[in-house]
């Protein structure tokens, strides 16, 4: 479809009450989904809308509106139609495509199984992604008071530096760097130069990644198909390329031979960012008690490992005799820290499952920094843990929420604008909040507040 008609169709829905995030889910499938290249070619829309129709159908009874389309075998374009009544049928298509989109999203899946399309998403992995997990507990190790372990602890984080320089001198240029990730207070003690080469920020696919497999974490949690193991706080799972792709925010495209598939490009760059993932590392506390009669003992300090560790990647032909056809699919196994568990009953928030894809539609397909993807994420942590219809965040805590402490540093203020302006635009764009202001708390010091649009939660039952 030309820009003008695409104006069109937006138009139309938004006149109709649609959110932005539906117009363009709308215009997404009309443009790319059935390939309509001209207003006149819709006699295949049609058939490709009746089969979602029928996948709509499984879900529960579909609406009114709906269930007439599906049932009508008579709507035809023909050449003898006007321009205008063909621009009118492509308009009701969009609406009834939209009904299809709201009620897929907000009604019956979310009151069938809401563990369909939302994901818990732990407090404690939210503190590891935006370095504030450790507390004065912890810190014992910068201390000036010498003991055994802060030593251990010492020489444990020497040593990982030690050895991710060494690896990033000789390693595979196709490879992503090693990297350790760690808490701003720890960054201030280290040479710039050699900061410089064993960190690196998170790319976006690489944050995607990280949700990714989250998502994959609360399935096979449901599926009883993960493995804990106490001992070394960490656990065992298995999962096909698929899953990753689909919770990564790939969608699939039709090919020239008629079958839907994930982009080759696309592939790649979700592949990568798993394997950055993997080649990162991060510095993780951890507290343990033993009791022996009157002795009860609690040791507490820092351990460097990653959160996911790829071992093995397998590939699995099925053939099914009957149709004598064979299926080829693509697992992985990986160790995951036990973060990604902690929490899950109790101290956690929801997250859409679907999450990457929606903050991509909601920017309408343009590029999607890493910052505004760690502020939706924390906007949803803290919209489902106030009990007021507002929240508050000072200027410091949207910087360290964001990770734009380098913008700070370099003095980037116009970056730092940038990136707020384009994480609450987004979050208004996805109906998370209704808007914000920028004021000054009572010491002068420059904060936001964020007013929580409530009907996006109660339509999916978080509050």
């Amino acid at each position: 479809m030309n820009k003008e008609f695409k104006d069109k169709i937006s138009g139309f829905l938004k006149e109709n009450g649609y959110s932005g995030t539906i117009t363009k889910q709308v215009l997404e499938v009309l443009d790319n989904g059935i390939a309509i290249s001209k207003i006149e070619d819709v006699t295949e829309a049609v058939g490709a809308y009746k089969r979602f129709l029928e996948v709509m159908r499984k879900m529960g009874p579909l609406e009114p509106e709906l269930e007439k389309f599906a049932n009508n075998s008579a709507l035809e374009i023909t050449e003898s139609n006007g321009k205008l009544e063909r621009e009118d049928y492509i308009k009701s298509l969009a609406h009834i495509l939209a009904i299809a989109f709201k009620k897929q999203f907000t009604e019956e899946e979310l009151k069938e199984d809401p563990s369909k399309n939302v994901i818990r998403h732990g407090h404690e992995l939210l503190k590891v992604m935006t370095r504030r997990h450790l507390n004065n507990k912890q810190l014992y190790i910068f201390s000036e008071k010498d003991t055994i372990e802060k030593q251990k602890d010492l020489d444990l984080f020497n040593k990982k530096i030690s050895q991710i320089l060494e690896n990033n001198k000789t390693k595979d240029p196709d490879t992503p760097s090693q990297a350790l990730d760690i808490p701003t207070f720890i960054e201030d003690r280290i040479p710039e130069e050699t900061l410089q080469l064993i960190t690196r920020d998170f790319s976006i696919n690489e944050l995607k990644a990280l949700q990714a497999i989250n998502g994959i974490v609360n399935k096979a949690i449901s599926e009883n198909s993960i493995k804990y193991i106490d001992e070394i706080d960490s656990a065992v799972m298995n999962f096909t390329i698929s899953e990753y792709y689909d919770l990564f925010g790939l969608t699939k495209k039709k090919e020239k031979d008629g079958k839907m598939r994930y982009g080759g490009r696309a592939r790649e760059q979700a592949k990568r960012a798993l394997l950055e993932l993997h080649n990162r590392e991060f510095v993780l506390p951890y507290e343990y008690r033993t009791e022996d009669k009157n002795i009860r003992k609690t040791v507490r300090g820092i351990r460097i490992r990653r959160l996911v560790d790829i071992k093995n990647i397998e590939k699995t032909e099925e053939y099914n005799k009957s149709t004598n056809k064979t299926k080829v699919s693509d697992s992985l196994k990986v160790v995951i820290d036990g973060v990604f568990l902690k929490g899950l009953q109790r101290n956690y928030f929801n997250v859409p499952k679907y999450l990457n894809k929606d903050i991509v539609k909601a920017l309408g397909g343009k590029r999607v920094s890493p910052a505004i993807q760690f502020f939706i994420v924390n906007l949803l942590a803290y919209a489902q843990k106030s009990t007021s219809d507002k929240i508050e965040m000072k200027y410091d805590t949207m910087i360290s929420v964001m990770r734009l402490e380098k913008y700070v540093e370099s003095r980037q203020k116009s970056r730092i604008r940038d990136r707020f302006n384009q994480a609450f635009q987004c979050a208004i764009e996805l109906g998370i909040i209704i808007n914000y202001e920028e004021t000054v708390n009572n010491w002068g010091e420059q904060k936001y507040i964020f007013h929580i649009n409530d009907s996006y939660f109660k339509e999916r039952s978080w509050r």
